[in-house]
C-alpha cells in the first residue's frame, strides 16, 4: 500500500500531518455495479473536502457520501484522527468509464484520490422455467 502523505512544521512545537491512504496503482477501481468503498485518511488538521467529475458530460448523481464530511473543525491541537467516509455508487449503465476525484484541503496542504468507476458487466439474464 502507498501513502500520499503531507507534513510540516514551523518554529513552534507543533505537529501537522495529513494523508490518504490509497492502492499502489494510485487509482481506486469501483465495480459499475451499485456498491460502497470507503475514503479513509488521517489528519491533524481541520479541512474542507470537494469532489469534481473528470469525465466529460457527467454529472455528479452517480455517488454520494455523508455531508457532514464536507468540513471538519479538530480543535483537538495536533490529533491525528482517522477518517473512514463511506462512499455509495450507483450502478453504472452510461457505457463509459466516470471518474470522481476527491480532495481534501487540510491547513496549507492538500491531497486528492481518484475514484473510477468500471461499467457494467453485462445485464442480468432472465431465467426461464
Amino acid at each position: 500500500m502507498v501513502m500520499t502523505a503531507i507534513a510540516a512544521c514551523n518554529k513552534d512545537s507543533e505537529f501537522h500531518q495529513t494523508y490518504i491512504e490509497r492502492p499502489s496503482d494510485a487509482l481506486l477501481l469501483v465495480s459499475g455495479e451499485a456498491g460502497t468503498d470507503s475514503l479513509v485518511f488521517y489528519t491533524t488538521e481541520s479541512f474542507t473536502m470537494t469532489t469534481t467529475v473528470t469525465t466529460n458530460g457527467m454529472t455528479n448523481d452517480w455517488y454520494e457520501y455523508p455531508d457532514e464530511f464536507n468540513t471538519f473543525n479538530n480543535t483537538l491541537n495536533g490529533a491525528i484522527i482517522k477518517f473512514s467516509i463511506p462512499i455509495t455508487f450507483k450502478r453504472n449503465t452510461t457505457g463509459q468509464r466516470r471518474t470522481v476525484v476527491f480532495s481534501i484541503n487540510a491547513g496549507k496542504y492538500s491531497a486528492s484520490v481518484a475514484y473510477v468507476q468500471d461499467t457494467t458487466v453485462s445485464t442480468p439474464i432472465k431465467a426461464e422455467l
